[in-house]
């Protein structure tokens, strides 16, 4: 992004400060300089998917010359993005196309540029019929000009190429199964960073690990998983870092990133990282958003370790609060700054402890189930696990 200008935008967002502050922030990953922010009460689902009024003061904007785009901070259907961006005379980008942008600058491995190209084409094919049905044949250049033959063609490029993309994915994730059966062969158990975008995951996974990843206070920079060996008191473990999570997250992108996110779901603790030093409102719903996430990739909330980052931003009462609230939602929840170390010890302890008994649970489970077994069976998985 560095040399390269900032594209003026104005910005169509829900009234409430941290929406407003996120879709900033979006927008601004995404290349944009939001130079007007209007807002919304609620989006309407009609001509523009904004009242009249909204898409008249947006058009004055970009006639104005102040704004070369609009970012709508909700998801758009095909005729409302189409309508309003003939009528303002301007490309509309609505939230999940914002997102897909962000992701695609930001990938930089085959598996992060694979799933993202995922997530294009599943945004891309449900809209493709529909788009034809408000314009008129040959209005604009390109496949949109041409007839439903032509279209239905491309429909079937976009679902070839998602099977193609898929089968890429599948073989890398087969890899990273291989991978996850070789720790558990060399006895290393795996703890995950959770949390949302931009809450010091990546800080917190240099401050463990000793490693100097970039860190950016850039919503989405972490897009795919990194995994380092570190040591705990009784045991050596990797722990990996992991794509961060927003709210109004379409499911097809969690889908997309599936291969990623699956590490949380075999992983045997995970840290669900959350920036205490946002207001109390804010960081309850992100939290929530988190949950949320975590509970649809089948994460059982015994393997959560809560941590509440950035403490060293709070005053004594501030911290209080957090703290009591915190105490109230949760077992065990950590505080921390990962910035200047302040209660990594005890962290490392928490997980430490967590992760042995853990582990003799799943002996105890091991050893009530192969005693539950026949004889013969267990001389035959026996055999058939060592040919």
């Amino acid at each position: 992004m560095q040399g390269i200008p900032l594209q003026p935008a104005v910005v169509v967002t829900y009234r409430d400060q941290a929406i407003i502050e996120e879709a900033m922030g979006l927008a601004e990953a995404g290349g944009y300089s939001p130079v007007e922010t209007v807002t919304i009460r609620e989006l309407r689902h009609g001509r523009y998917g904004i009242g009249e009024g909204k898409a008249d003061t947006l058009r004055e904007l970009i006639q104005s010359g102040r704004a070369k785009q609009i970012i709508i901070d909700e998801r758009l259907s095909v005729s409302e993005s189409y309508n309003l961006s003939k009528y303002c005379g301007c490309e509309v980008i609505d939230r999940e196309k914002l997102v897909l942008q962000i992701f695609a600058k930001r990938a930089k491995t085959q598996e992060a540029k694979l799933q993202v190209r995922l997530a294009e084409l599943s945004y891309e094919l449900p809209r493709v019929r529909e788009l034809v049905k408000v314009q008129k044949v040959g209005e604009q250049p390109g496949m949109f000009g041409y007839g439903s033959y032509e279209v239905e063609k491309y429909v079937r490029s976009i679902k070839a190429r998602m099977e193609t993309t898929k089968k890429k994915l599948a073989r890398i994730e087969s890899r990273r199964d291989l991978f996850r059966l070789h720790r558990r062969d060399d006895g290393l158990s795996t703890v995950s960073l959770a949390g949302y975008t931009s809450a010091g995951k990546t800080t917190l996974f240099n401050a463990l690990t000793g490693t100097s990843l970039p860190v950016s206070p850039r919503i989405f920079s972490t897009l795919t998983t990194t995994v380092r060996r570190m040591e705990l008191e009784s045991t050596p473990i990797l722990l990996s870092d992991t794509v961060g999570f927003i709210s109004r997250l379409p499911h097809y992108m969690v889908e997309a990133f599936k291969s990623t996110l699956e590490e949380l779901t075999y992983s045997d603790l995970i840290l669900l990282v959350v920036d205490a030093s946002e207001p109390v409102e804010r960081l309850d719903s992100k939290l929530q958003v988190c949950l949320g996430t975590l509970s649809e990739l089948q994460v059982q909330e015994e393997k959560m370790i809560v941590i509440f980052n950035k403490m060293d931003r709070l005053d004594d009462d501030e911290a209080r609060i957090r703290m009591d609230i915190a105490s109230e939602k949760f077992d065990d929840p950590v505080f921390i700054s990962a910035k200047n170390g302040q209660g990594l010890d005890h962290l490392k302890r928490m997980m430490d402890e967590r992760l042995n008994v853990r582990a003799k649970a799943v002996v105890q489970e091991n050893t009530i189930s192969n005693t539950s077994l026949p004889n013969d069976s267990v001389s035959t998985l026996s055999r058939s696990s060592f040919p």
